[in-house]
């Protein structure tokens, strides 16, 4: 009838199902307690850790995220978000070179600025520039964890994040508290990047860049614009960059200003 029903059910009413028996009741019984306990734990260290679970019917759920197909169904938050979030994905390679740096806090700071939000993946190199941009910029990141938020990677990067949810951002996660991180994970992390932005913006991306898998998700599943930061045609550091652009699947920007023209649209219609 209902999951409520379920969780609910005596292990007599579970065997009055077709194709359960006693062991399979006493089974499910069994899995039931035993989740409600890590239920109870979970929603504990997310008190005690400050982390608040907004489900997808939340009206603190971002709208933006909740229209993608494969929107998470509880979005884990440390710090600010606004349900209303109007920003702009930055990704590119964590090996990246000072020219890249250079220019992901040049354009975080100039999309802060112009009243936009910056989101990344808080990883080194590319990610954690854009975060500084916009901390230089007084104005508002949030990262995506491709792991659960008691245990924040790279730990490295502890001051950058609290720097973040002091500024008014937040960490985010759809995954539970203590999950580890695991290079498995960061597809599906980089496709909330996506959903949470009205735009995607590659900074820098090798060949193989799990920023690529961004821009795909942008592109293919997101209907989000996709902007590319030429770099040198010679820089493998460029490769995968520069292959979206022959592709046709990305517009060229120079400054902030051509990335708030390009999303314009979309923002219009949150």
């Amino acid at each position: 009838g209902s999951c409520e029903a379920l969780l609910r059910a005596t292990p007599r009413e579970l065997r009055a199902c077709r194709g359960i028996g006693a062991a399979k009741a006493s089974s499910i019984t069994k899995g039931l307690i035993e989740s409600e306990q890590l239920a109870d734990e979970e929603l504990a260290l997310a008190e005690k850790l400050g982390v608040a679970l907004l489900p997808r019917e939340s009206a603190q759920y971002p709208e933006v995220l909740r229209s993608i197909p494969s929107a998470p169904p509880v979005l884990y938050v440390l710090g600010n978000i606004d349900p209303g979030l109007a920003g702009v994905g930055m990704v590119g390679s964590r090996s990246c070179t000072p020219y890249g740096i250079e220019q992901a806090e040049r354009f975080a700071s100039g999309l802060s600025e112009m009243g936009l939000a910056v989101i990344s993946g808080g990883a080194r190199g590319i990610d954690a520039a854009a975060h500084r941009g916009v901390l230089r910029a007084r104005g508002h990141t949030l990262a995506v964890l491709g792991c659960g938020l008691a245990n924040r990677y790279p730990p490295e990067h502890g001051p950058l994040f609290d720097a973040m949810i002091e500024s008014g951002g937040a960490l985010i996660s759809e995954l539970p508290l203590r999950v580890r991180p695991d290079a498995k994970l960061f597809p599906g992390r980089n496709r909330i990047i996506s959903g949470l932005s009205l735009g995607v913006l590659v900074i820098e991306a090798a060949h193989r860049s799990g920023a690529l898998i961004t821009s795909r998700y942008a592109t293919e599943e997101h209907g989000r614009e996709v902007m590319v930061v030429p770099g040198r045609v010679d820089s493998p550091a460029s490769e995968g960059s520069l292959g979206l652009v022959k592709a046709g699947g990305a517009a060229v920007v120079t400054a902030p200003r051509d990335v708030v023209e390009l999303v314009e649209g979309a923002m219009h219609h949150l």
